[in-house]
């Protein structure tokens, strides 16, 4: 997210309207708290990974 963030700021007009979508299409939501990676595999201690929804596709952030 730090990245899109940034790149809201971008030179590229594109990819500022891009990232700027981004956000406003998923900062009112509340994500999904997934208890794995979509393989199945599970998180490090300490991760947490939620899935958002953007154009009727998940978006996923781990932290």
């Amino acid at each position: 997210m730090d990245k899109v963030d940034y790149n809201e700021e971008n030179a590229n007009v594109d990819t500022a309207k891009n990232a700027s979508q981004i956000f406003r299409k998923i900062k009112h939501q509340t994500p999904e708290k997934q208890g794995s990676l979509p393989c199945g595999k599970v998180l490090l201690d300490g991760d947490a990974f939620y899935k958002y929804e953007f154009d009727g596709a998940p978006i996923f952030v781990i932290s």
